[in-house]
């Protein structure tokens, strides 16, 4: 059997996660303080801060976002709007751009099976962009106003049953 190495966090990104776990829902820091938190410029070390942000995210301790001079840790109202708005956006330009990708190939030159993984990708990217449609967003709300909680995947996707 194979051995892999394991994968050590570097002291740089621990330190980060240190720090930015303390920030307070509503609560920033600049960059400088950052900085001075953790004993290094953390404009040199950008990617190590991006890192610990999708840890803390990951870990569900919290949405830390990007602001201007710094990074703040965001309400759970913040969350909603600012991350759930961002999330969908580029989940809804990914299905656009990749629609436009598979439209663009010489459809008939393709090999049987190249065919059918292309028309399985297309249809479902043609089904993430549907759900991000405002009339799509409607329908959504109205149903989990109704229910008064999320819906379940396959619950979502039949509301679209009967959508011409």
């Amino acid at each position: 059997m194979e051995q892999h190495a394991k994968f050590i966090r570097g002291p740089e990104t621990t330190a980060l996660i240190a720090r930015l776990r303390q920030l307070q829902p509503g609560e920033s820091i600049t960059e400088s303080a950052l900085s001075l938190a953790v004993g290094f410029d953390v404009t040199k070390y950008e990617p190590n801060v991006y890192r610990a942000r999708d840890i803390i995210l990951r870990d569900a301790e919290g949405v830390i976002d990007r602001v201007e001079g710094g990074w703040r840790r965001l309400t759970d109202s913040e969350a909603v709007r600012v991350a759930g708005e961002r999330y969908s956006m580029k989940a809804r330009n990914a299905s656009v751009r990749g629609v436009g990708a598979l439209t663009s190939v010489q459809y008939d030159s393709l090999l049987e099976k190249d065919k059918i993984e292309h028309n399985v990708r297309l249809s479902t990217l043609g089904a993430l962009r549907l759900l991000f449609k405002p009339a799509s967003r409607r329908l959504i709300e109205k149903a989990v106003t109704n229910n008064g909680q999320y819906l379940p995947d396959k619950e979502t996707l039949k509301l679209f049953e009967k959508v011409k």
